[in-house]
């Protein structure tokens, strides 16, 4: 008896877990070189991934010839802006050539958006691809949930992450907070998974609610950002009642309320209240009105048209205090589509705004109002006062975000020649 394989599906399973293994980096049970290690936003490896994956896609599969989809032109346009904007941080602030080019290579992970949106716009392989990306990130979810309540100091670590911990954490062993882990193919899977469990019913849904839940936990717990859960059960919400048809029963009304009230309290019992997140003049409302009112200014006067550039200098210096503020406690990331015209100016403000448009034609007129594009559309629109999808930590959520939309709206069979 002959067994006959499937090559394709054997490649695209291996690029999946490929794939999977390279974002999750190992679990972080793995030491790995410093260019791939540190903070978990480093995103050197995963680049360097989809940098091979997109040529053997490019070059041996499509021949040099590549579809556009709806996306591909965005993704062209903002490597082309940061690459504008890594030429003039070089040559203006006179950065070292290493450390123009590092943030740069953090963008590569889009292209996995090509080879991406093809393979998964075949339900077979879109299922495959959940299905792992459950897998993976249910055990990664444990992995940190173990690592954070267990956590007594240094020496109690078990996952690669002595230098994620800040140093805050080395004495005060209380409420650790991992930064970044939960930040990007999460933020999108778990409107996936919720999509899964409300078409399939819950009775069919016993692993996807498990997943869900351990994921949602992983946010209360590790990343502690209560903006984010919030967009996440705002999200979850709405595709609920849409996929409902507008039409809500009483137990689908109860079952709301609860997924609401049971958010809200996880809420309110994380660390601290949501209102003293948004007071507390170390990290939140001061440091980010500080920060828009600066950037405002010092952009719209000084560099309107490609801003401060991605890189940073080091800590300390004339330049750094610039960039960060008098303080040196401005962060980019911290104040949304603000940081986006900080970092890029108007170029990049325009392509973020662009963006957003895009996104909202897409949900209204070419969807017929499909309950996870929306979804997804409503979680990037919440995220703009404070949150960048093109900050390190969601790159990799933009990606996403551009494939699954891709996978519902249909193809858009533009190509070029390579």
């Amino acid at each position: 008896m002959k067994l006959k394989f499937d090559v394709k599906k054997i490649i695209v399973f291996l690029t999946f877990i490929v794939f999977f293994l390279v974002d999750t980096r190992f679990f972080y049970l793995v030491d790995l070189p410093s260019a791939f290690s540190g903070e978990a936003q480093n995103k050197t490896l995963l680049a360097v991934t989809a940098i091979v994956i997109f040529v053997i896609y490019l070059f041996f599969v499509k021949n040099g010839k590549i579809s556009l989809g709806n996306f591909g032109l965005f993704i062209a346009s903002i490597m082309f802006i940061i690459l504008l904007s890594a030429i003039w941080s070089l040559i203006y602030f006179r950065y070292p050539l290493r450390q123009v080019l590092w943030p740069l290579v953090q963008f590569f992970p889009l292209l996995l958006y090509f080879p991406f949106k093809s393979v998964l716009s075949k339900k077979m392989y879109y299922d495959l691809f959940l299905k792992l990306a459950e897998i993976f990130y249910s055990i990664l979810a444990v992995l940190f949930l173990i690592q954070v309540i267990t956590y007594n100091g240094i020496s109690s670590l078990f996952l690669k992450i002595d230098d994620m911990i800040l140093t805050k954490y080395i004495y005060d062993y209380s409420s650790l907070r991992i930064y970044s882990v939960f930040e990007g193919t999460t933020r999108i899977l778990m409107l996936m998974v919720a999509y899964a469990i409300i078409k399939k019913g819950i009775r069919n849904s016993i692993f996807d609610i498990i997943s869900f839940l351990l994921m949602l936990a992983a946010v209360v717990v590790v990343d502690q950002s209560r903006y984010y859960l919030i967009t996440t059960i705002i999200s979850v919400v709405v595709l609920y009642i849409l996929e409902s048809g507008y039409k809500i029963t009483g137990v689908q009304l109860v079952s709301s309320l609860i997924l609401v009230a049971v958010g809200l309290h996880f809420l309110l019992r994380s660390t601290t209240s949501i209102f003293y997140s948004f007071i507390d003049n170390t990290g939140s409302s001061y440091a980010r009105i500080g920060a828009i009112v600066y950037y405002l200014k010092l952009i719209t006067f000084r560099h309107p048209l490609l801003g401060l550039g991605l890189s940073l200098p080091i800590e300390g210096t004339d330049i750094y205090y610039y960039i960060k503020g008098p303080q040196g406690i401005y962060n980019f990331s911290d104040i949304g589509i603000f940081g986006v015209f900080a970092e890029l100016g108007i170029l990049g403000l325009l392509w973020y705004v662009i963006l957003c448009c895009k996104l909202v034609f897409i949900s209204i007129k070419k969807t017929q109002k499909n309950p996870l594009v929306i979804a997804i559309v409503i979680n990037f629109l919440l995220s703009l006062p404070i949150m960048s999808f093109i900050d390190r930590p969601r790159i990799v959520a933009l990606m996403l975000m551009f494939v699954v939309i891709e996978t519902q709206v249909g193809k858009n069979e533009k190509t070029i020649n390579c």
